[in-house]
């Protein structure tokens, strides 16, 4: 007969215990092992049917049972040790291994790269300069520089004179030259459309011919080249910038070019680093 008080007992501690879930493949490893050390000893237990052999193997498998559970209990209790082989190994590891989760202060490889250009020597002397901080604190400026393509574009030398060249000034200079400039630069970029629109155009043949000049300037051409130059000179509020001298000469300004050229403007732009330190003054 099985204790039923023992039974009873072993129970009610594993309900107070409470579920657990054991790693992949723990029971069956278990349950493999037992089998393996006590089966011949089940074995040698078992006596004829005709006197109690059923009772003697219910028993042994109840017992068995019973030593399985007391085993996961007292590993619930002190922990699971870990599955060493096969894919269970690697299930095991890798519950162990918890990734922390990313938080706000773990995103701030732009922050750092602004902070390092804000904190640089090209910035230092940004600052000193009136004329470089008065170019770069325009709004309109920082708007065209937040466009990667524009800012790689005023690094060119090329670009830079074709954006301060005299021939621009005077084409922005006149109402008429600077429309005839803007509806060519919202044409389609085919030398095709620029034509056709030139050619449609309302506005008389001076100022077509003005456009055309400058078309046909070097530094200008490599300038539309980019099309990030396009949109800006597009934009009346840039083209106001650049009609003011003092602000469009500071393209061709030594401290200007420095900081175009430092690592990290980009980042002080776009977080709005460059803009807040350059209001404070």
């Amino acid at each position: 007969m099985i204790d039923e008080d023992t039974d009873r007992r072993l129970t009610q501690m594993l309900e107070d215990l409470g579920p657990a879930d054991p790693p992949a493949g723990f029971v069956r490893q278990v349950m493999e092992r037992i089998s393996l050390e006590d089966r011949q000893q089940i074995r040698g237990r078992i006596i004829p049917f005709h006197k109690g052999g059923v009772a003697m193997v219910r028993k042994a498998v109840l017992g068995l049972a019973a030593a399985a559970a007391v085993v996961l209990a007292v590993y619930t209790i002190k922990g699971f040790p870990p599955v060493d082989r096969g894919t269970e190994g690697t299930i095991g590891a890798a519950q162990k291994y918890q990734a922390p989760q990313i938080g706000d202060n773990d995103v701030v490889l732009g922050d750092a790269a602004a902070q390092e250009f804000l904190q640089s020597e090209a910035f230092d002397r940004l600052l000193k300069d009136p004329e470089a901080r008065s170019l770069l604190a325009d709004k309109s400026v920082q708007a065209q520089l937040k466009n990667v393509a524009f800012l790689k574009a005023a690094r060119d030398p090329a670009v830079r004179d074709g954006l301060t060249s005299q021939a621009l000034m005077k084409v922005l200079a006149n109402h008429e030259t600077r429309d005839e400039f803007t509806a060519q630069l919202k044409a389609t970029l085919s030398q095709q459309a620029v034509s056709q629109a030139s050619a449609t155009s309302i506005r008389s043949a001076v100022a077509r011919d003005a456009v055309a000049q400058l078309m046909m300037d070097l530094s200008m051409k490599q300038a539309l080249a980019n099309p990030g130059v396009r949109s800006a000179l597009a934009n009346p509020d840039f083209q106001s910038v650049l009609m003011k001298h003092d602000l469009a000469a500071g393209f061709l300004n030594v401290n200007v070019i420095s900081a175009l050229q430092a690592r990290g403007i980009a980042a002080a732009l776009a977080n709005g680093g460059l803009s807040a330190r350059l209001s404070d003054r």
